[in-house]
């Protein structure tokens, strides 16, 4: 089973593109894609990113069970 996260929804919150999200996070269009979609799940530093610029924790973005 994949982990379950927010991404999305907080991007779409804030009204951010995948590519404005990449730009603030220094991730490709593609990456973001994959972490939304479940496919690939993102090292500490790049939750770190994700959180930062997406306005919320870490914890927000990725709960846990």
């Amino acid at each position: 089973m994949k982990p379950e996260n927010n991404v999305r929804a907080k991007r779409e919150h804030l009204m951010l593109t995948q590519q404005q999200l990449g730009d603030l996070t220094g991730l490709s269009k593609r990456t973001v894609r994959r972490i939304e979609k479940r496919t690939n799940y993102p090292s500490p530093l790049t939750r770190d990113k994700l959180a930062y610029a997406l306005l919320c924790s870490v914890d927000d973005l990725f709960p846990r069970r």
